[in-house]
Parts: structure tokens; sequence; C-alpha cells
């Protein structure tokens, strides 16, 4: 449907160059560390694109809580 798809044909101009830049900092020792940071970048530098990115960066970082909460050891295993 082509009125539901619409928007991503407009944010593919932002989106995908976002993605192929983003770094993480060394600060991120844990793939939780590294989401949450994600998260962060995603509010921060796509919510002017579309509200759509504030609330995805919220769902990420409540996504993160619940599942550290769910898993408390795999949650601290560091990255490779």
């Amino acid at each position: 449907n082509l009125k539901k798809e619409y928007k991503g044909i407009f944010w593919q101009e932002e989106i995908i160059p976002f993605f192929q830049s983003v770094t993480l900092s060394e600060d991120c020792q844990t793939v939780c560390d590294c989401y949450l940071e994600l998260a962060q970048k995603v509010g921060e530098e796509l919510s002017d694109l579309d509200p759509y990115f504030s609330k995805l960066s919220k769902a990420m970082i409540t996504w993160i809580e619940a599942w550290k909460e769910l898993n408390p050891e795999a949650s601290s295993e560091p990255l490779p």
C-alpha cells in the first residue's frame, strides 16, 4: 500500500546515510550498552525527521530495560 510506504521512501534519504555512518563509542562493553547508545543516537539524529523516531528511540530503551530485568546475567556479558 503506497499510502503506508510513502514516508519510508523519503526517510531513506536520511536513514541510510545515518546507519552507514553511525559509530559507537569505546564505552560500549556489552550488546545492551551498544543498543542503548544506538537508541540515543536514533532519538537525537532522526527525531527531527519524524516523531516516529523519537517513539522508536524510547521503545528501544524500554526494551533494553525490560531485557536487563528479565535476563540480568546475559545483560552483563562483555562483547567478544
